[in-house]
């Protein structure tokens, strides 16, 4: 039964009158007095029939697991109750739900937590499965949001999804441990979120108007805020907002709050919101107001867990430009938490609390105060382009899709509400998307900066089709830098269209977009060498597309060489640096690197040009990893001879680490290592893994690949290490991996 609470009502009489209530009947609340804070959320979630991670991620984001016990207006949130932060109306809908009376549901945080669970699975239904949090809980999670606006309900619930499928490691203000592993939800990629206001890219209006950083400007109820200034900017207070994020910019927004803030900032990745311009008086600290500019900070001043390192990233950048736009002090004077300079009138505050790291806090601050929002080193927004799909096209299943991206350290992408890639590195990613079924789909890439602050995001709709055929696209060298293109089919096809690099294909010779049966060739010329993604689309003859292929295509140019080269090699030296060296013969002048069609230069003198001997320069590379180098050969006329490519590994200031599945219980794992490394060990537990192919116990080379079998199913804890030659670490990292 998914609604208890007939049962709920029965347990709680057959405890009273002292009979034996039966084992089919729920234990009701009073029998989980006195569990720790993690069986306690287990035993409820089992008893109400709610998803234990949902149960959990709801509490961590509306109270960061501290109850909520007040009734009165609070300055950063709506009233709220108890660890699920129920408001008045919720709390007399559970009371009624359970038998409760409202006052209990009120003041004990384990019956707000029983009733508020029964509340939740009520607004799911009857048919939302109790041990899968998925897509039956989305509507209920919207449910308890109580937004206004559609685009901020389904904002929250994504926040709450996303926890889930991230997993969540904390500690609570009491010093207990909140664990859960994180899992993938594939029918949320079905959810059609709403999207919210963003900020347009490159719109950075500045001046009065506010932070050239912020995500959006969401303007606070105007009941809520004073529209002018009475003194110059000279303080910046700050504040936790005791809640959500969603729920600070939804209180802020109510025109009977009577109180507001400049910013909001998000936990989980800094996001920032804007909700009062710099030369309007926001109502955040009582008569503190007049002089000072007020951010919150989602989570609890009572939990050390607020303070993210996204968190702490994007306040100190938002505060650094604050002071440095207004001239204030970066001092304790001037930079203080909300409790410093609430008035004795006021209800008492002590944010951002005791766990707030100050001192390190304010050495960031300086930091940007002193090089500029915009500095390189400090804060760019993110540039996000789709090359392939592009937003309306019909893609296969799965299909594949390659962006580029500027100023973003990783990506993550999503499909409705599923996360489907986190950690995506490099500058254009190309990735293969598995869909959960046909249908339109809203695409989404975020990016962000290696501290975890977004750095931006972008969005499109496709509309998934089920591939019917297998595409196989080739590419056969003609003549200099032309190829024919083909595609071998299992099945047929009306006509087949080619992509590069995003960019849709004419055929040279008819200038046709369609390439017909029977071997669906089309004849390209390429602009240069560089590595190019070939995607090939099948369809029907009614344009519906019944398959989809793609390859990697490194054309080569004109025949054979005159002159000859050979033994292309990139040795890693220190940092990101590595050692480029090539043999030739005596017909070689010089030779110039490429990488992405990109000519390397000499990190000492700028020069390109790599002269005999050895044609040795010092490159550095930006992004680690697999790359394409190409060695191109010159005679003394400077006339291009001779081409060769080979695939180097760029080292990694720190040791990285991804993996591919590659059948049951079978993952390759590849990592970017630091300059030095030997190789690379990975680890379950004290376990070494082992690779199925050599049965050796470690990924050697510059690719450091190693591919596993695991024994089970599951969720698993696992650790890699770099050694040099002589056994020193020169980096660790641990990850989880769920195993299928």
């Amino acid at each position: 039964m998914h609604r208890p609470s007939p049962s709920v009502l029965l347990a709680v009489l057959a405890l009273a009158v002292g009979c034996d209530a039966g084992p089919e009947l729920l234990q009701g609340p009073e029998a989980l007095r006195g569990l720790d804070l993690p069986t306690t959320f287990d035993r409820v979630a089992s008893e109400q029939g709610v998803p234990r991670e949902l149960l959990l991620a709801l509490a961590w984001h509306n109270t960061s697991f501290d109850p909520l016990d007040h009734g009165d207006k609070d300055m950063e949130h709506a009233p709220a109750y108890g660890w699920l932060g129920l408001s008045d109306d919720q709390v007399d809908q559970a009371a009624a739900l359970t038998g409760l009376q409202v006052q209990d549901v009120q003041d004990d945080p384990l019956l707000n937590l029983w009733a508020g669970a029964a509340l939740l699975s009520e607004l799911a239904g009857p048919n939302a499965a109790p041990g899968a949090p998925g897509a039956d809980w989305w509507p209920a999670v919207t449910g308890l949001a109580e937004f206004d606006e559609q685009w901020m309900r389904d904002e929250y619930a994504l926040d709450v999804f996303t926890t889930i499928q991230e997993g969540l490691d904390v500690e609570t203000a009491n010093g207990e441990s909140i664990l859960f592993e994180g899992r993938d939800l594939p029918d949320l990629e079905d959810i059609d979120v709403e999207e919210g206001p963003m900020q347009e890219e490159g719109d950075f209006s500045g001046g009065g108007f506010g932070y050239p950083g912020r995500a959006r400007y969401l303007p606070a109820a105007s009941s809520n805020y004073t529209h002018s200034r009475s003194s110059r900017i000279r303080r910046i207070v700050l504040h936790t907002t005791e809640g959500s994020y969603e729920g600070a910019i939804g209180w802020f927004r109510n025109p009977s709050a009577n109180v507001s803030a400049h910013y909001v900032l998000r936990r989980s990745d800094g996001q920032i919101t804007q909700m009062v311009r710099d030369d309007q008086t926001a109502w955040h600290a009582c008569s503190a107001n007049s002089d000072t500019i007020g951010i919150e900070h989602e989570g609890r001043s009572s939990v050390a867990s607020t303070w993210t390192p996204a968190n702490i990233e994007a306040s100190a950048r938002l505060v650094g430009w604050l002071a440095r736009r207004y001239d204030i002090p970066v001092d304790r004077s001037h930079i203080v938490g909300h409790g410093e300079v609430q008035p004795s009138y006021c209800a008492y505050r002590y944010d951002p609390g005791p766990h707030f790291p100050w001192a390190a806090y304010m050495k960031k601050v300086k930091y940007y105060k002193a090089h500029g929002w915009n500095a390189a080193s400090t804060f760019k927004p993110a540039k996000i382009d789709f090359q392939l799909p592009k937003n309306g096209q019909q893609v296969g299943d799965p299909f594949v899709m390659q962006v580029k991206r500027k100023n973003a350290h990783h990506l993550s992408v999503y499909l409705g509400a599923r996360r489907v890639k986190k950690n995506v590195r490099g500058g254009s990613p190309t990735m293969v998307i598995q869909p959960r079924g046909p249908g339109w789909k809203r695409l989404q890439v975020r990016a962000y900066r290696k501290d975890g602050t977004e750095a931006g995001r972008k969005t499109i709709r496709v509309r998934v089709r089920t591939s019917a055929v297998d595409v196989d696209p080739r590419a056969r060298h003609i003549d200099g830098l032309d190829y024919a293109l083909t595609s071998d089919l299992d099945g047929s096809a009306a006509y087949v269209r080619y992509w590069i690099q995003g960019g849709s294909v004419r055929d040279d010779l008819t200038n046709r977009l369609r390439a017909q049966p029977d071997d669906y060739l089309f004849v390209h010329g390429f602009s240069s060498e560089a590595r190019r993604l070939l995607v090939a689309r099948a369809y029907r003859s009614d344009d519906r597309l019944i398959g989809e292929g793609w390859r990697w295509v490194t054309p080569q140019d004109g025949p054979g060489p005159v002159v000859e080269l050979s033994q292309v090699g990139a040795d890693p030296l220190v940092g990101t640096t590595m050692r480029l060296h090539a043999e030739g013969n005596s017909r070689v002048a010089f030779v110039k690197y490429f990488v992405g069609g990109e000519v390397l230069q000499d990190t000492d003198s700028g020069e390109s040009k790599a002269l005999p001997p050895d044609f040795q320069i010092y490159a550095d590379f930006d992004e680690p990893g697999a790359q394409v180098l190409q060695a191109r050969a010159f005679d003394i006329a400077g006339n291009r001879r001779d081409t060769v490519n080979q695939t180097i590994h760029a080292p990694s200031l720190t040791l990285e680490v991804g993996w591919d599945r590659t059948g049951p219980r079978t993952y390759r794992f590849d990592a970017d290592a630091p300059a030095g490394t030997e190789r690379v060990l990975f680890y379950r537990g004290t376990q070494l893994l082992t690779d199925i192919n050599t049965g050796q116990g470690f990924a050697p080379g510059q690719a450091f690949e190693l591919e596993h079998q695991f024994a089970t199913t599951g969720a698993a804890t696992l650790s890699a290490v770099a050694r040099d030659p002589v056994g020193n670490v020169l980096g660790a990292v641990s990850f989880t991996l769920a195993v299928e």
